[in-house]
């Protein structure tokens, strides 16, 4: 009899075993995922390796705005009914090359462009012989550029397309973003001479695997804080040519324990792929 009973408990036992399984799949912690199965589901968010593949350059055009932080010059450039430029940003791409520009009509602030030819990355002047606050943080960082970064899926040299002769490491982790979990994938270059002092993380939509946004944050001396940060946010993703791609785009830029960024905010308008493209809009002129 107390045979039969360690049986019928060990039965028991057993059959918990293996609800509790199932029930730590469903509710438990989450699967500690390897950068490579991200950065797959990534691509297969973007579309299919064909539609991927066929495009070889793109230009988006939309409306750009600029937000400066309070205490600075209390604008919102450009101003509502002041804009001459129905499309005051553009970002051109093939390949690894990168050109992006931002005209804000503004004697202090008339625009920004940045640009990489492949070779030399260069950072335009804004005003009085000088470059703006974000000028000068991708112009002393220009890995972002250099790496392509910069403009994360809105360009073709987004680095995460060509992951088969990568010259970098992703390592991931899950980060939880005013309660909102993300995928989150660490990327450090083989080569930080571009980068240096700079810990890039890169985000993900939880479900779908969308890249959403990039934070470069700048290391101090101790590492105890970053000193300043950079972070592209994507959203509002439409399909273009068989692609998923983003079509609000912005840019913020901190510095530590300030409580008001600059912002710059952009609606895309229009996605054009293998069309022609000004080769000068890879090389700033100053």
């Amino acid at each position: 009899m107390a045979k039969r009973s360690s049986i019928v408990l060990l039965a028991v036992l057993v059959c918990l075993f293996a609800s509790t399984s199932r029930i730590d799949k469903v509710y438990g912690k989450d699967k500690k995922l390897q950068p490579e199965e991200v950065l797959a589901k990534h691509l297969e968010s973007i579309g299919t390796p064909e539609a991927r593949a066929a495009v070889k350059s793109r230009t988006a055009f939309g409306i750009a705005h600029v937000r400066r932080p309070i205490g600075t010059v209390p604008l919102i450039l450009p101003e509502p009914g002041k804009q001459s430029d129905p499309n005051n940003f553009l970002i051109a791409s093939t390949e690894n090359k990168l050109g992006m520009i931002l005209r804000f009509y503004d004697q202090d602030y008339p625009a920004e462009h940045f640009a990489f030819d492949g070779k030399d990355a260069t950072v335009g002047i804004t005003s009085k012989n000088r470059k703006s606050i974000l000028g000068e943080f991708v112009n002393t960082y220009s890995g972002i550029m250099r790496e392509g970064l910069f403009g994360g899926v809105l360009s073709t040299a987004w680095p995460l397309l060509n992951a088969q002769g990568s010259t970098y490491k992703l390592t991931y982790n899950v980060k939880v973003d005013n309660g909102i979990k993300l995928h989150q994938l660490t990327y450090t270059p083989k080569s930080r001479g571009y980068l240096n002092n700079i810990v890039v993380s890169i985000f993900f939509d939880f479900e779908t695997y969308c890249h959403v946004m990039t934070e470069y944050a700048v290391m101090g001396n101790v590492n105890v804080h970053p000193t300043a940060f950079l972070i592209e946010k994507f959203g509002t993703f439409r399909k273009v040519d068989g692609l998923t791609l983003p079509h609000a785009y912005s840019i913020e830029y901190n510095t530590w324990g300030s409580i008001s960024p600059w912002l710059w905010s952009v609606e895309i308008k229009q996605v054009l792929h293998n069309g022609p493209i000004d080769p000068q809009l890879f090389h700033v002129q100053q």
